[in-house]
């Protein structure tokens, strides 16, 4: 997702990482651009609370390693930003945890400046096809790549780009593979309801071998708005007409 930033041609003063984690694309971030303000938001503080602190000192010890940004505890279906503060939003597997989709976007595209990018991965409802019912209780709302463009054009965004790929990865154990799930988000989020993935059904399973993710990338700009005649005022045209004989 950070190389795909080389395809577009922006200069953000402001830049959000919405869900952003631990922090590792908000670092990358602010090297790429150091002189942007980034905001890392996540609603987990504890993984917030491990990022360096904004000052001259910590971003001059970052540089080339793990860059200061600011950390904001939010939920980013409800941000507590002003319209139109951010030139670029990036959200890296984090879009499928929310309640609501469409909100969550709609949410983006509001803090958005016109002109602005929004740039973000989600997992695809191919992810972990190979685990049937398990994988239904615990992934049951990962949205189809065009709903997703859908839903882009609905709350605004004008052209949006999608394209998915699959990813085939092989665990040993089970172990790392639920390091991974609580990496991405699905275990923490969803064992109130889905108690099997970490229970004996999973646990006794010794050779976990493949699983699939459908990585789905998307990319959309919030388009400046359309100049309309001011109320009470007529719209006259002018034309060019050849002067007589």
């Amino acid at each position: 997702m950070d190389a795909r930033l080389d395809l577009v041609r922006v200069q953000p003063q402001v830049i959000l990482d919405a869900g952003a984690g631990p922090g590792e694309l908000a670092g990358r971030l602010a090297s790429r651009f150091p002189e942007a303000r980034v905001l890392a938001v996540d609603c987990a503080w504890e993984l917030l609370d491990t990022l360096p602190r904004p000052g001259i000192w910590s971003r001059w010890m970052g540089r080339g390693r793990r860059v200061a940004v600011q950390p904001l505890c939010a939920d980013f279906e409800c941000l507590p930003l002003a319209d139109a503060s951010v030139e670029l939003v990036v959200s890296n597997l984090a879009l499928n945890w929310t309640d609501d989709m469409g909100r969550a976007l709609r949410e983006l595209h509001r803090i958005l400046t016109p002109g602005g990018l929004l740039m973000f991965t989600c997992l695809g409802p191919d992810t972990l096809r190979e685990w049937g019912r398990p994988k239904a209780a615990m992934l049951e709302r990962l949205p189809d790549m065009h709903d997703v463009g859908d839903l882009l054009g609905q709350v605004g965004f004008g052209a949006p780009v999608m394209d998915q790929e699959h990813l085939v990865l092989t665990y040993s154990s089970v172990t790392p593979f639920l390091r991974d799930l609580r990496g991405w988000g699905a275990v923490d989020l969803t064992q109130a309801r889905a108690r099997g993935m970490r229970g004996a059904a999973l646990l006794r399973a010794r050779d976990v071998g493949e699983v699939t993710l459908e990585v789905v990338y998307g990319h959309a700009w919030k388009p400046a708005p359309r100049m309309k005649p001011a109320e009470g005022t007529a719209v006259i045209k002018f034309e060019r007409r050849p002067r007589p004989a």
